[in-house]
């Protein structure tokens, strides 16, 4: 782990602290001088020493009120930048300051705009991504820190533009990993898209060296935590799954010891009927947690062949359909 210090940005130190000492000299010095010169002018026993200490006692108070302008603390963790209102034409006027106490130009502006957090900041990024069969949506994370030594350039940018931009390449990437699989596909490579994601914005050399021109940016960590479909599609598939259950599992509900005595008993001439299916279903249902769903009746050609889930697939998916053969 690297860590941030005050030394690895540029800045002139010696010519603030020299700065700092004229300050004290001129403050200090003139107003004692100039009241022993009074003390000398009213000739009077102990004028000059008396004269002398008032004055010196001004100009402490003098430097004491204007030290604040002098020196700059930096919290941990954090760096600040200031305005130099007397940078030569042509330099940049932001002057960055690491994590400490440190000398400064008493004329540099200072805004609450000029503290940069130096600690890692997390993008959560929720994306609508296209496949070959409906649209997924990713969920995942980003983690980075901003670069100390160009610090300065962070003061240039709109928050709200860093993460739109960070959003849109990681869509961007999202788009060409998944686009050309299908739904099913994308969520069942879910490891290897981590895996991807990781080497293209932690490891990928091309990539950082992007990521620090636009945004001044480390990237510390991303992660895809999960990939999961559409609520409409998803409430479709589930009532699939639900219907094909309930459709291999209702002989146990209807008496039967076994699956193969039940197919036996619904052939042509059997014990039962595709009504008595449908009937037991529907009491299935009443029966169990989804009494509550509404079972529509539905043209089923083919159904002998799509089995007894089959039938109420549309009742759980929420509408009405028509099986085809």
């Amino acid at each position: 782990m690297s860590y941030d210090h005050d030394s690895d940005v540029e800045r002139g130190r010696i010519s603030r602290f020299l700065v700092f000492v004229a300050t004290v000299i001129a403050a200090v010095g003139f107003p004692t001088m100039l009241g022993m010169a009074l003390g000398n002018a009213l000739d009077f026993f102990g004028g000059r020493f008396l004269f002398g200490t008032l004055g010196f006692g001004i100009g402490v108070f003098v430097m004491l009120k204007i030290f604040h302008r002098f020196w700059i603390v930096v919290t941990q963790t954090m760096a600040f930048v200031t305005t130099n209102q007397f940078s030569p034409k042509g330099n940049n006027p932001n002057i960055p300051y690491g994590p400490g106490g440190h000398f400064a130009f008493p004329w540099e502006l200072r805004a609450e705009s000029g503290n940069i957090t130096l600690g890692t900041l997390t993008i959560s990024f929720l994306l609508p991504i296209p496949t070959k069969t409906s649209e997924v949506t990713v969920y995942g994370s980003l983690q980075f820190k901003f670069n100390f030594p160009t610090i300065v350039r962070v003061v240039e940018l709109d928050p709200s533009a860093i993460q739109d931009g960070f959003t849109d390449m990681i869509k961007e990437f999202l788009s060409e990993e998944i686009t050309g699989k299908t739904a099913e596909e994308a969520r069942h490579h879910i490891v290897e898209l981590r895996g991807n994601i990781v080497a293209e914005f932690q490891t990928n050399e091309a990539r950082a060296e992007e990521l620090l021109n636009k945004f001044n940016a480390l990237v510390q960590g991303v992660q895809v935590s999960s990939i999961v479909l559409p609520p409409d599609v998803q409430k479709t598939r589930d009532a699939i799954e639900e219907a094909r259950a309930i459709g291999e599992n209702i002989w146990l509900f209807m008496g039967f010891l076994n699956k193969a005595a039940f197919d036996e008993a619904r052939k042509p001439g059997g014990t039962i009927t595709q009504a008595d299916v449908n009937r037991a279903t529907e009491q299935f249902l009443a029966a169990s947690d989804n009494a509550k769903l509404e079972i529509r009746r539905i043209d089923a050609t083919g159904l002998e062949r799509a089995g007894p889930g089959a039938a109420i697939v549309a009742g759980l998916a929420g509408g009405n359909r028509t099986l085809k053969e």
